[in-house]
């Protein structure tokens, strides 16, 4: 587990959904690494993403994004899958 720093939230084209489609994506300095990417990015008790990539550049250490929750809400509920959100 990694603590993270969450320092913006962007909107970034997709480089795989039609049309170079915006996705809202959390900026953060949590460690996103290839044995934890894909998992939850929190704030406090809460999920607000899902961590994907980091950002590996000459000068840049520490930039991770995580596609933000409501992303993945939107892209479950479009493919049918059952959503269930607590406290909802």
């Amino acid at each position: 587990m990694t603590r993270g720093i969450i320092s913006a939230l962007r909107e970034i084209d997709s480089t795989t959904a039609p049309g170079g489609k915006k996705i809202l994506f959390v900026q953060t300095d949590a460690a996103i690494n290839p044995g934890n990417s894909g998992g939850p990015l929190y704030l406090k008790d809460s999920v607000i993403g899902v961590n994907t990539q980091k950002l590996a550049a000459v000068n840049v250490q520490g930039l991770g994004f995580a596609v933000h929750y409501s992303e993945v809400l939107t892209f479950l509920r479009e493919n049918k899958v059952e959503v269930r959100v607590e406290g909802k």
